[in-house]
């Protein structure tokens, strides 16, 4: 039987959790760049995505530092998404509307 424990130790978890943030990091960008509702398709997309990568902006960063308790070290894929949420955070707080 596999614990929950052992997923959490995964170097696969930890590229998940690095290329979750990017993706969040990104789409946040591009939400603030662009207008989505210029066109239908996209702000569909975005009404349907912003939910989840809100989510993801709380979430992301607790697992990262789950992982990095477990393992009791410093990882690098961790850190760097813990670092990558905390700048979107700090875009999200920066931007003005």
């Amino acid at each position: 039987m596999v614990s929950n424990s052992a997923s959490l130790n995964s170097k696969q978890t930890s590229k998940f959790l690095l290329v979750s943030s990017i993706v969040t990091f990104l789409f946040w960008i591009g939400v603030h760049s662009f207008d989505v509702y210029r066109l239908a398709l996209i702000g569909a997309i975005y009404e349907l995505a912003w939910l989840p990568m809100l989510a993801s902006l709380v979430l992301i960063p607790i697992f990262s530092t789950l992982i990095i308790i477990k393992q009791k070290k410093l990882l690098l894929f961790p850190v760097c998404a813990i670092l990558i949420i905390a700048a979107t955070i700090l875009f999200l707080g920066s931007y003005k509307i």
